[in-house]
């Protein structure tokens, strides 16, 4: 057989494994499967389809394809046995037949490599650690010292209850997180996503420094479709990088404006990271409630990139997009009336009904097929490739968050089995002592350690597990404590020296890598700060009084701006080093809002507004002398 011929099968094997596994995960409402049997049936084809399509070798052999083909018929054997034997399973209570163990270790060796394939040595890493703590813990002196287990045990862990493999992990995986990748490669087959770029220049194209704020809305926007910053770089980036060069901006410039613009679009509301997905799982409460503590913090993280682009744009005299090249609002939504439609049905199911995420995403998929069907999108073929086209998209894009969800319940099992959540979180609580601040920090460090190596879902699981208790016991409200590790997980990419989204964006702009990472934490640096200002002022997560929220809100939103003026040099007109020290005093003040603390902030910044304003009356007079003679 030659390897075209292997490879023209492996790509139709591909291809009706991806469609089906998307049609699967569309009609498993209706199958009305136990959580245990979904969630097996679920792993079994992703990794079928990571296999499939991530090859042992590159390019492919004879001897590797027939590897991965076993591989991928491994894996689909193993879910439908769990499908097939979740009742005699759930009798045994945990004690493994001969098969139960066989399969349990092909299985677990299955996560293990496709973690490998699709997400590298790192996580898997962690996998098989995790693993081997599992079984030699009595080996290990000390706190984190336990009995040890065989490995009927923890195979039974792993694969015989819903608290390993088949946990919440992979269970939000096959629930939602599945459906709104669905519904995001839906919506970007049909049309969404050169609406979302169209719309984004009509609004701000043609403003000063408009294709870096393109780039800004743009991606917050496309966190409806992409779901991760990196992949948000990459579909937003594509297009917005290359049109920045070309306006002046630096290469490393474009790159880190992309890379803190795609950073914030997983952690907008309403369709976020997959990780905030699990923060219900962990604390008791719904989506819903997620998505309004989110909000807020989110928005402010876009408002200052904003301010500081714009201050950037005017510093270094960047203007806006000629008016040829910025489409009219009027026809852009003429044309994609209907994705601001179905958006806002998301919206409504998730805020105003209260639905289940699985039940709005469905709502939501249902939506844009049918309006996909009557409303004509110029570009966009209405035919059956078009929406398998979409299907297998899905399937592929979920490959990742398959894979880490899966590693993610081998933590969980272990962690649960020995014990390590407890003794690790009261360690933390014994270094950080009575100090929140100290506790915080090692939380930050801790998750952006681990965010640079693996993933959000994993790094934010780990993290739940073993320190976020500690925070809650030391008086921070359990969903401010877990918002806190999900924002840092999402901030890791970006932090050298494995910042996947500006790797990601320097093979676009093909600027260096260190300059772009500095830039991005120049622009995005207040993503660093929000997480602390929300432990101390919950308001800025909508707890407390309207008017404590909006004191809040309207005081970081004014020092934000401050702020930004400070780091970019320019407000009106370009600072000196006094006039910045002075709005970073009042940027700083502003943003950790407080009676005492904001009057100071406010002393300051008027301070900083009576110099400018007086610099700049000088400049006028002598611009009006020199005119004069």
């Amino acid at each position: 057989m030659s390897p075209s011929t292997y490879d023209r099968a492996f790509r139709h094997a591909l291809y009706a494994l991806t469609v089906f596994f998307s049609l699967f995960q569309l009609f498993f409402l209706f199958l009305r499967l136990p959580s245990f049997s979904l969630r097996a049936l679920h792993l079994a084809m992703g990794s079928a389809v990571i296999f499939l399509s991530v090859p042992l070798v590159s390019p492919r052999r004879l001897w590797s394809s027939i590897i991965d083909f076993a591989c991928a018929g491994a894996a689909l054997l193993a879910g439908l046995y769990y499908y097939l034997n979740y009742v005699p399973i759930a009798q045994r209570s945990g004690l493994p037949t001969q098969m139960d163990l066989v399969v349990g270790i092909i299985t677990v060796l299955i996560v293990l490599e496709i973690a490998r394939r699709t997400l590298g040595l790192v996580l898997t890493g962690i996998g098989v650690a995790f693993l081997a703590y599992a079984m030699f813990g009595n080996l290990i002196p000390g706190l984190f010292a336990h009995r040890g287990y065989g490995i009927p045990r923890i195979i039974a862990q792993l694969t015989m209850s819903t608290e390993g493999l088949w946990g919440m992990a992979l269970g939000v995986s096959a629930s939602f997180v599945y459906l709104f990748i669905l519904f995001g490669s839906l919506m970007d087959a049909t049309g969404g996503g050169d609406f979302l770029i169209n719309i984004s220049m009509s609004l701000v194209g043609r403003v000063r420094g408009g294709i870096a704020k393109v780039a800004v809305v743009a991606s917050a926007l496309f966190g409806t479709i992409s779901g991760t910053g990196t992949g948000n770089v990459v579909a937003t980036g594509s297009i917005t990088i290359p049109m920045m060069i070309r306006q002046g901006y630096k290469p490393h410039v474009a790159g880190a404006i992309e890379c803190v613009a795609s950073t914030g679009g997983p952690m907008l509301p309403p369709m976020m990271a997959a990780a905030a997905f699990l923060i219900p799982e962990f604390i008791g409460s719904t989506y819903r409630e997620v998505i309004i503590a989110a909000l807020i913090p989110a928005l402010l993280f876009f408002w200052t990139v904003f301010w500081m682009l714009d201050f950037h744009a005017a510093r270094n005299g960047k203007v806006g997009l000629p008016a040829n090249q910025c489409p009219k609002a009027s026809k852009v939504l003429k044309e994609g009336w209907h994705f601001v439609v179905v958006l806002l049905i998301i919206i409504y199911m998730l805020v105003i009904r209260r639905s289940t995420p699985t039940f709005s995403a469905m709502t939501g998929i249902t939506a844009m097929l049918a309006l996909s069907l009557v409303v004509p999108v110029a570009g966009v073929k209405r035919i059956p490739k078009t929406y398998l086209d979409a299907l297998h998209s899905a399937a592929m894009n979920a490959r990742m968050v398959i894979a880490a969800c899966a590693v993610a319940g081998i933590v969980l099992a272990v962690v649960s089995l020995t014990g390590l959540g407890l003794a690790f979180s009261s360690r933390v609580a014994l270094i950080a002592g009575d100090s929140l601040f100290r506790l915080l920090a090692i939380t930050t460090v801790a998750t952006i350690f681990l965010g640079m190596g693996i993933p959000a879902t994993p790094a934010y699981i780990i993290v739940a597990i073993t320190i976020a208790p500690a925070m809650v016991r030391m008086g921070v409200e359990p969903m401010t404590a877990h918002l806190f590790v999900f924002w840092f997980g999402m901030m890791a990419i970006i932090t050298p020296p494995i910042c996947t989204a500006v790797y990601a964006s320097v093979g676009i702009s093909k600027a260096r890598i260190l300059p772009t990472a500095i830039e991005s934490l120049k622009l995005g640096g207040i993503g660093f700060v929000i997480p602390y200002v929300f432990v101390y002022r919950p308001a800025l997560l909508m707890r407390g009084s309207v008017s404590e929220i909006l004191f809040t809100v309207v005081t970081f939103a004014i020092g934000a701006v401050a702020f930004g003026a400070a780091t970019q040099g320019y407000l009106l007109l370009k600072l000196t080093t006094v006039k910045r020290m002075v709005f970073l005093v009042a940027g700083a003040a502003l943003i950790f809002p407080s009676i005492p603390v904001t009057i100071v902030g406010y002393v300051f910044l008027a301070v900083g507004l009576l110099l400018v304003v007086l610099e700049a009356r000088q400049q006028r007079r002598g611009l009006g002398s020199v005119v004069a003679a």
